[in-house]
């Protein structure tokens, strides 16, 4: 595995996970709420006469910065997850080994590394998620088995350990 398959599974999280889902609700009722403030305040400093003016103006400043922030977002999350990844390989902390083999038996799976292996039941699979670059297997809220595509010979061979998988965890 490398850097760019664990920064894609990072990205991959944030964007599937109920609580990015949350921030953008919220970040959509502060714009909702910051448009009414700025509304009644303009009401309040220039009078009722020029509502209208009031109204498009909150909403175009609103806008600019909700749109400046929603183009940030993404670029912003990269850098962030990108810097935090180096600073773990800085200090010989990754999450994960270069050379990792996953077995997958009847009754549990191992992942083993050089310097260990880990055995598991499949009671331990929260879910499977399938991104654009990898499956991920989640063993916890924020930890999954990191599966690249190419590690599949074919889209079938995928489908199948998916289906295998699923059945393990769904019993």
């Amino acid at each position: 595995m490398e850097d760019a398959d664990y920064l894609e599974f990072n990205k991959f999280h944030f964007s599937t996970a109920p609580s990015h889902k949350r921030f953008e609700r919220v970040l959509l009722v502060l714009v909702v709420l910051t448009i009414a403030i700025m509304t009644l305040v303009r009401i309040a400093v220039v009078g009722v006469y020029s509502t209208a003016a009031a109204i498009i103006y909150g909403f175009l400043v609103v806008l600019v910065f909700f749109v400046i922030l929603r183009l940030t977002t993404k670029p912003l999350t990269e850098l962030v997850l990108r810097l935090q990844i180096n600073s773990l390989k800085k200090d010989g902390k990754l999450p994960f080994g270069k050379n990792v083999r996953l077995a997958f038996e009847e009754d549990c799976f191992t992942e083993s590394t050089e310097i260990a292996e880990t055995r598991q039941k499949y009671e331990t699979v929260e879910k499977t998620m399938e991104g654009q670059h990898a499956v991920y297997v989640y063993t916890g809220a924020m930890q999954a088995l990191i599966i690249p595509h190419i590690a599949f010979e074919s889209d079938e061979q995928k489908r199948e350990f998916l289906s295998f998988i699923n059945s393990k965890i769904n019993k």
